[in-house]
């Protein structure tokens, strides 16, 4: 049950900060948004996800994506982006361990590694 909070407060969070956006950057969001159902497809199959699983993992990575752009496109050193990313990965892979199981999880980091 903390784990499903926490989950739905992270996801909450992760809303409001990308409703914010402009709407010349709902497009790119469009586009982040199907790239990260296409990526949590392929995950479904694989890590055998049920359907709480799949919405979760899709609002992960699409608002992860988001964010990284927003990075990517700020006025910063390449050295502070890099350490903003890791830091961003890190707490993605935080989360992801509360949607998944532990099985799930362990097989999903590999699949990482694999890449």
């Amino acid at each position: 049950m903390k784990r499903l909070l926490l989950v739905l407060a992270l996801v909450v969070g992760f809303t409001f900060t990308t409703q914010a956006q402009s709407t010349s950057t709902k497009k790119a969001d469009v586009a982040i948004e199907q790239a990260a159902k296409a990526k949590v497809a392929t995950l479904k199959s694989t890590l055998d996800l049920d359907v709480k699983q799949v919405k979760l993992m899709e609002q992960n990575l699409s608002q992860f994506e988001a964010h990284k752009k927003q990075v990517m496109d700020a006025d910063i050193s390449a050295t502070a982006k890099s350490e903003k990313i890791a830091k961003m990965e890190t707490y993605r892979l935080e989360s992801v361990k509360q949607i998944l199981t532990n099985d799930q999880y362990n097989q999903y980091v590999a699949l990482l590694g694999k890449k």
